[in-house]
């Protein structure tokens, strides 16, 4: 199992059957400064919402997809980081963190890219994801199979390198109802995370 994107599990089940923890954004023109450090604008579509609470360190997006149970999440989290002098140090941690996560066989994996990227001032591996999910929880006890694409960036914050910011946005859908502007949309929202003083 891929932490980075299914970490997301919990995100999705809730989207289901616990919709009154959402906050509708109305005003996705705003910029959501909770997380320290970022500076987050929503994605530009309809129909998003902020789950749960945004804390210092997390702020978590979502929305429900077409048809019922299919869903699209993004989040901002920002967590502390051991002493990493280079970019490749920064990128074999990342490696070694993935590799050490357990393995089930709810998740196949189908792609799995990982890439060390330089923007915005700061250090980033990029990872693209596509995954079965053999028993994705739909709502109440109901599963069924269905396919998590996620786009992950995890970034140092090039005011401290000893903190990372995880950037992601991930569509889960049923097999065969991928949304072929998946990655546009994704890289919208990732492209527009700023990085700000704390």
């Amino acid at each position: 199992m891929m932490r980075y994107v299914f970490g997301l599990a919990f995100i999705v089940v809730c989207f289901v059957s616990c919709a009154p923890r959402f906050s509708e954004i109305t005003d996705p023109s705003k910029r959501l400064n909770n997380v320290s450090g970022v500076s987050v604008l929503p994605p530009q579509e309809p129909g998003w919402n902020i789950v749960g609470r945004m804390t210092q360190s997390q702020l978590t997006l979502g929305k429900q997809g077409q048809p019922y149970g299919e869903s699209y999440a993004a989040t901002v989290t920002a967590f502390n980081l051991p002493n990493l002098d280079t970019e490749q140090e920064f990128l074999k941690w990342i490696l070694e963190r993935r590799a050490a996560a357990p393995q089930t066989d709810r998740y196949p994996n189908f792609k799995d890219e990982t890439n060390l990227l330089r923007g915005r001032g700061a250090v980033c591996v990029r990872i693209h994801e596509v995954t079965d999910d053999k028993t994705a929880y739909i709502g109440g006890t109901e599963t069924k199979v269905m396919v998590a694409e996620g786009i992950i960036y995890l970034c140092q914050h090039p005011k401290n390198k000893r903190i990372v910011v995880r950037m992601d946005y991930s569509h889960r859908h049923f097999a065969g109802n991928d949304d072929p502007a998946m990655a546009t949309k994704a890289n919208a929202f990732l492209d527009q995370v700023q990085f700000t003083d704390f």
